[in-house]
């Protein structure tokens, strides 16, 4: 007598396998989505804090060239733009805002702000009317735009 062995061709995954895998791929992706999203909101502000200090620095500095004298052809140190004073530093516009909020000047810091109750706000609506030394001299706390 001959045994006949037989060949099992077994292939492929059985249906609890493929639950298992899919099972761990959910909790993967619950724990990996909320903290990728969390990472980008990061980003995102420090980013805006970013070219908040930037502007701030390049506003900073046309007005003391502007004071000083070293800027040819620099308009009245008083009478200096926002825009004049950027384009001046080799910014074309102001950088738009990742997150919600507009640049605030409050006491000659420029800062990201999402509330209406501190400092003036400036934007690419206005930049191009308000004067440096109203942004680095305000002192107000109230909400508002510049004049």
């Amino acid at each position: 007598m001959v045994k006949t062995l037989r060949k099992t061709n077994k292939k492929g995954f059985t249906l609890v396998e493929l639950v298992i895998v899919i099972a761990i791929l959910a909790i993967l992706a619950a724990i990996a989505i909320p903290t990728v999203s969390n990472v980008i909101s990061t980003a995102n502000e420090n980013v805006d804090k970013a070219n908040a200090q930037t502007v701030e620095l390049a506003l900073k500095s046309a007005h003391a060239e502007a004071t000083a004298g070293t800027w040819k052809g620099a308009p009245d140190a008083d009478a200096l733009t926002v825009q004049e004073a950027l384009d001046h530093e080799g910014i074309s516009e102001l950088p738009q805002i990742k997150g919600d909020g507009s640049y605030r000047a409050i006491n000659g810091k420029i800062s990201i702000s999402k509330s209406d109750n501190d400092g003036k706000t400036f934007d690419n609506d206005n930049y191009d009317t308000v004067t440096v030394k109203t942004v680095l001299d305000n002192k107000s706390k109230g909400p508002g735009s510049f004049s």
